[in-house]
Order: C-alpha cells, then structure tokens, then sequence
C-alpha cells in the first residue's frame, strides 16, 4: 500500500529562519527519504511542538509511524487529522486514505474498507483509492472463508471429541451390561452347581451302604441264601480242613466196614 507524503518547500532561508518549526520538518522529510523513519519521527514531534498546527508535520508523522508498522498509532493520528474541522476536503481524504492503509496493516479489512469508502467520498476519482478498496473487500472476503472454515473444522473437532466421549460411554455401559451378566451367569451356574451336589447327596441317601472291603458281591454256590457272604478261604486252610474232613470220614467209614465186613479203598476229592 502506497502512502500520501507531504514534501516541504521553504521560500527562501529567511522564511526559514522565520519558521523554525519548518525547517525541523524538513530535517524530518530528509530523514524519511533516507529511510531513516524513526530520526525522521523525532524531528516531526520536534516540529509539531514548535508548532502544533503544522499540518504537514502531523501528516509526516503519521506516515513515519506507518513505515515503523506502528499501524494503530498511524490510524489514531490520520483519524484526528480527518476529524479536524480546519482541515479542508483533500486535506481529510488523504487522512483518510492513509488511515485505510494503516488499518490494512493490521489486518483490521472492514475498518480499512469504511475508511476508503469515507475518503471517496471525499474525493470520488481517487483511483487509486478505488484500488485500494476492490483490494480491501477480496481480503476481508478471504479471511471471512478462512475465519468459517476454521469455525468448521473446530465444530468438526467438538463434534468428534463429543462422538468419543459418547462412544467410551457406551462401550462403559456395554461392558458392565456384560459383566453383570457374567456374573449372574456364574451365580446360576454355583446354584446349579449346589442343587447338583444335594440332589447327588439325596440319591445317595436312598441306597444301601457297599462293603467297604474287598468281598466278593455275589453269594458263593454253596452258602446258605440270606446268610451275608463268607470270607473265601485261603488254599492251606482249604485242605487242612479237608484233610480233617477226609479223616473223620476215614475213620467213619472203617467203623462201618468193620460192622459190615466190607473193606472199601481210600477215596480222594479233587479240590
């Protein structure tokens, strides 16, 4: 953005040394020119004290504090130049376009397109004012695009930090849905385990106690039914008890003979 700047010419030395406030002015403009804008802001302040109604002075100023991008201090001082009642129409519109310039600076479009609108007002063919504006409105317009994207994206960011929230939520409550019925489950399956073992318990109740040793289950041939298996012999204890068995029938058999006169062999028994 280009600024308006305003050249000081002195009549002749004397208008000068009549002047003084003049010639610090145009300490100031040598200083601008070489671009040596905060010495030339110095002698501008120099001269605005010397005398305060030294427009060109005040318009110089604003404009060294504009190349120092001390915009808000720049657009204050146009500002009080376009709102001075002694200064004429082109004298405001000047004021006025810097002051858009200034607020273009920062960045502040709407601001910089009010102050160019108000200055071709002033001065309406202006052209490069008109420039400044159409310029002004596309990069108020850019960063109203930037500004709802923004916007967009930080709803889209909420909007997927509230989803996440609300899914772990969910995931919470399906997770202690399912650990409660787990956990009725394995309630269930104790009480099932428990009527089980009763029922067991109960059955068992019913039936007759088992012998605890090893005797055999079914009744030898030759015990007496009813009477409670007997325990089986071992085969010593067998045949000394046929032995004596054998003996007693011997010994029968030979009374016998002997009453009958028959004489019988000894008989075995295959055990």
């Amino acid at each position: 953005m280009s600024l308006v700047a305003m050249s000081l010419f002195s009549a002749d030395e004397c208008l000068a040394q009549k002047y003084p406030e003049r010639r610090t002015a145009r300490q100031g403009n040598e200083q601008y020119d070489s671009g040596d804008f905060s010495a030339a802001e110095v002698q501008y302040r120099k001269a605005i004290e010397q005398n305060n109604a030294l427009y060109e002075a005040t318009f110089n100023l604003g404009d060294a504090l504009y190349r120092q991008q001390r915009h808000a201090d720049a657009a204050k001082l146009f500002g009080n130049i376009a709102a001075d009642s002694l200064r004429t129409e082109d004298q405001k519109a000047e004021a006025l376009f810097n002051m858009g310039n200034s607020y273009f600076g920062e960045r502040k479009f709407e601001e910089a397109i009010e102050a160019y609108k108000s200055s071709l007002r002033l001065k309406p063919d202006d052209v490069e004012c008109k420039f400044n504006l159409a310029y002004a409105q596309k990069m108020l317009q850019h960063q109203q695009q930037q500004q709802q994207q923004q916007d967009n994206q930080e709803q889209n960011q909420d909007q997927q930090e509230q989803n996440k929230e609300q899914n772990k939520e969910q995931n919470q409550d399906q997770n202690k849905d399912q650990q409660n019925d787990q956990d009725k489950q394995d309630q269930q399956d104790k009480q099932d385990d428990r009527d089980q073992q009763n029922k067991d318990q109960e059955g068992d109740g019913d039936k007759e106690p088992q012998p605890q040793n090893n005797q055999p289950k079914e009744e030898p041939q030759n015990s007496p039914k009813g009477n409670a298996p007997q325990p089986r012999m071992s085969q010593q204890e067998a045949e000394q008890l046929l032995q004596a068995v054998q003996g007693e029938e011997d010994k029968t058999r030979d009374k016998m003979d002997r009453q009958r006169g028959v004489a019988v062999g000894r008989s075995g028994k295959n055990w």
